[in-house]
C-alpha cells in the first residue's frame, strides 16, 4: 500500500536528534503525538536510503551496523491513518558515529 503524504492533515515529527551513539550503532529520537511512524537512514555518501522500518508505539528506533566515524541522515515521518493512507512529510535528522575504540586484547598467552 502507497501512503498518501497530507503534511497539513498530519503533523510532522520534531526534535529528531541521535543519542547513544557509538562507533556502531545509534538511537534515532523524535517527538510526535502520533503513535505510528517510518524510520529509514543512510550515510551522506550513500544515494539511496534504507527500506523504511516501521515503528510503532514509540518515539525512537535503534539502528546497528553504522560504519565509524561516519555522517549519517535519518529520516522519520508519522503514520496518522493507515486505513486512508494518511502520513506526515518526512523530517530529517543527522548524527556522526564515533572513532572505532582501541580495542584491549583478552586472552593472552605465551
Amino acid at each position: 500500500m502507497k501512503l498518501i503524504s497530507c503534511g497539513a492533515g498530519c503533523a510532522k515529527p520534531a526534535n529528531l536528534a541521535a543519542t547513544n551513539v557509538t562507533y556502531n550503532s545509534a538511537t534515532l529520537n523524535w517527538s510526535s503525538n502520533a503513535t505510528d511512524f517510518e524510520v529509514s537512514w543512510k550515510a551522506n555518501t550513500e544515494a539511496t536510503w534504507t527500506t523504511p522500518v516501521a515503528v510503532t508505539g514509540a518515539n525512537s528506533y535503534a539502528v546497528t551496523g553504522l560504519v565509524p566515524e561516519t555522517a549519517y541522515q535519518f529520516m522519520v515521518r508519522a503514520i496518522c491513518d493507515t486505513t486512508e493512507g494518511i502520513s506526515s512529510d518526512w523530517v530529517i535528522g543527522t548524527f556522526t558515529t564515533a572513532d572505532l575504540p582501541c580495542f584491549v586484547p583478552t586472552a593472552l598467552q605465551a
